[in-house]
């Protein structure tokens, strides 16, 4: 089969993986948005304050520049129906949903079980936000990555072609190798430092993560890359056999999971299991006990989905292992669930975003050396409505937020990288402070498509110096990971490559990656 056609075929698959989160703002950007001052006029005022009352019920209230007018109009708007308790949207007869999800929001109390707007309320809401919106985003991006200096820390090995086409869903470093999953031939492998496979074996179902459990593999399967709110996805438990692993599940009937991690939550003495469901409109974090026999008993933390990733710490120093999550949908940001013990969770809310960010990753590390871990952040998912050539959003990127006292984190540092989607936190260049790494999966591939991948090296507090690798322009990243490949004691690299299907790239850039059919790159670091 030519490439062309697989590429197609492979697009069907993979073609929302990226759409783990929702879209993507942040209140300092939003004022500074040239749509809020337009009009003061009473129709603007009006639609302003039914959408502050009605819309800000779940999440920061967005401005209207955040999108643009087609965005807003034939996507975001016609899916806030049934929040305002209109199932059906009176103005278009668009059905978002199937009835019976709809009635299981309304029984967990996310919809409300009548309207609570009119239909002239609900017109003045979108005639505010598309009016005011405009025709396209303004550009993405200031700074121009061509003035970056070259990365030449690493040294760089181009993944074999084994597959039919990249489609690269998880990577895993581990002492003296890394895990490799692609969802084109449903391959799961482990391979060594010098990315010869050691075992494989296929797992259909699109592994998105991996923890790794005192007696064997926890591969989380998503199942589908398109959020649906059906509960047949699950984690799997892999055992080593030889060159291949011996599989069987440990939790089914999840929805949509994409992240799991082995914790004792309830200080019995048994690893129980901590699972982010991203799910569509229904989904969760959740805990699942262990019973001491094999098994777990599904115990909620919250029941709204969007979850991305967690972080856990005994943030309160009561010796109990607390949860911080990334959220992404509607109500997306970072939540920290403080464990009261017996299997009860309190939510406080770290920090906030607009349901436009798009947020894609976080990790808590200490990034300016003051002994607090500080909170970094990347948001720059843009599957929801993918355009070629894209409409960029000034307000992807990766931040820093600086750790400021109890439960209070303020925004330091902020690094526009449009489409960005994972990120990696080491200390690469040995000088004792954390530097970052990212992909990016809808970089701005017309103007530099060098911003697939770019590193920020820390040059103390939170200054950083951003470096590209000229290498990185022969794949479209997805996903990447950090740790000692060869046990030289200092960090490398792997870089994960997927052809989505999501055109957003000029066409020649396309037959490039697929000319190179590049699954992934190693950069092993020359420090040591």
């Amino acid at each position: 089969m030519e490439m062309p056609r697989l590429r197609q075929t492979f697009a069907v698959v993979l073609v929302l993986l990226v759409a783990l989160t929702a879209c993507s703002g942040r209140r300092d950007r939003e004022r500074a948005s040239p749509t809020t001052a337009l009009s003061d006029s009473a129709q603007v005022h009006d639609g302003r304050q039914l959408a502050a009352r009605h819309c800000s019920r779940c999440h920061l209230l967005p401005e209207p520049g955040l999108l643009d007018k087609t965005s807003w109009g034939r996507h975001v708007l016609p899916e806030m129906a049934w929040y305002l308790g209109l199932y059906q949207d009176p103005l278009r007869g668009y059905v978002p949903m199937p009835a019976h999800v709809y009635r299981e929001l309304q029984y967990m109390g996310t919809v409300p079980p009548a309207p609570v707007a009119s239909v002239e309320e609900y017109r003045k809401i979108i005639d505010y936000y598309t009016n005011l919106a405009p025709d396209s985003p303004s550009p993405g991006r200031v700074t121009r990555l061509p003035a970056m200096p070259r990365l030449a820390q690493f040294e760089v090995t181009k993944g074999n072609p084994e597959f039919p086409v990249p489609g690269v869903t998880l990577v895993k470093t581990t002492g003296g190798g890394f895990f490799l999953a692609n969802a084109s031939d449903s391959s799961f492998a482990h391979k060594n430092a010098g990315a010869t496979t050691l075992r494989r074996t296929q797992l259909a179902g699109y592994p998105v993560h991996l923890s790794e459990a005192a007696d064997g593999l926890l591969v989380t399967m998503m199942g589908s890359f398109t959020p649906l709110d059906d509960s047949t996805r699950s984690v799997w438990q892999l055992r080593q056999r030889g060159g291949t692993y011996q599989a069987q599940w440990v939790l089914t009937g999840l929805k949509r999971p994409v992240f799991s991690e082995v914790a004792d939550l309830d200080a019995d003495g048994r690893p129980d299991l901590l699972v982010c469901e991203f799910g569509s409109n229904l989904g969760g974090l959740s805990w699942f006990r262990s019973q001491g026999d094999g098994t777990y008993q599904k115990r909620g933390i919250t029941p709204l989905p969007g979850a991305i990733r967690t972080e856990i710490r005994d943030f309160d120093g009561n010796g109990l292992p607390d949860v911080a999550v990334l959220m992404g949908q509607a109500r997306e940001g970072i939540y920290l669930y403080y464990n009261r013990g017996d299997g009860q969770f309190s939510e406080k809310t770290l920090l906030s975003f607009p349901p436009t960010y798009g947020s894609t990753d976080f990790r808590l590390v200490d990034m300016d050396g003051d002994g607090h871990e500080d909170i970094v952040y990347a948001n720059g998912d843009h599957a929801d409505y993918p355009e070629n050539p894209p409409r960029l959003r000034p307000y992807h990127g990766i931040r820093v937020y600086r750790y400021a006292g109890k439960d209070r984190y303020e925004e330091a540092y902020h690094w526009p990288m449009n489409g960005v989607y994972r990120l990696a936190a080491a200390d690469f260049d040995g000088d004792g402070d954390a530097d970052l790494a990212a992909v990016a999966h809808f970089a701005d591939y017309y103007q530099q498509p060098q911003e697939g991948f770019v590193y920020l090296r820390n040059e103390g507090g939170t200054k950083f110096a951003p470096l590209y690798l000229e290498e990185s322009k022969a794949g479209r990243w997805l996903t990447l990971d950090a740790g000692d490949l060869d046990g030289d004691g200092d960090p490398d690299l792997v870089l994960g490559a997927a052809l989505s299907g999501i055109d957003t790239a000029p066409p020649a850039v396309q037959a490039h990656w697929e000319r190179q059919n590049l699954s992934y790159l190693v950069l092993k670091n020359r420090l040591k």
